[in-house]
């Protein structure tokens, strides 16, 4: 038989799929649902997409870069040394402080 998927925004347990609010920036994606209240996921991804705004994409996307080029010349061994001091606990304070890119830049020399 032919399955279809159905999604019912006004009344979501009548769907077979309930869709997320996203929010992207650059190569990050983050989905917010709030059982089955859309307007409130509305807002709390709006919430989320006032912080995690485009400093946050650049910053993921210069780390996929030297990730792949430490992968490329060193292996995961070399990358193992590197992304624990360059993601660590206060990852997302050092992107609000502009202070990351100077540390991704410091990796790179």
């Amino acid at each position: 038989g032919l399955c279809r998927l159905v999604s019912v925004a006004d009344s979501p347990t009548d769907g077979s799929f309930i869709s997320m609010a996203v929010h992207r920036a650059g190569p990050i994606a983050i989905g917010v649902s709030a059982g089955n209240v859309p307007s409130a996921a509305g807002r709390i991804r709006d919430a989320i997409a006032a912080r995690f705004d485009d400093r946050y994409g650049e910053a993921v996307a210069s780390c996929a870069e030297l990730r792949a080029e430490v992968l490329a010349e060193q292996g995961s061994i070399g990358w193992a040394k590197i992304h624990p001091g360059l993601i660590g606990s206060d990852f997302c304070a050092r992107v609000e402080n502009a202070t990351f890119n100077e540390e991704l830049a410091a990796c790179r020399s």
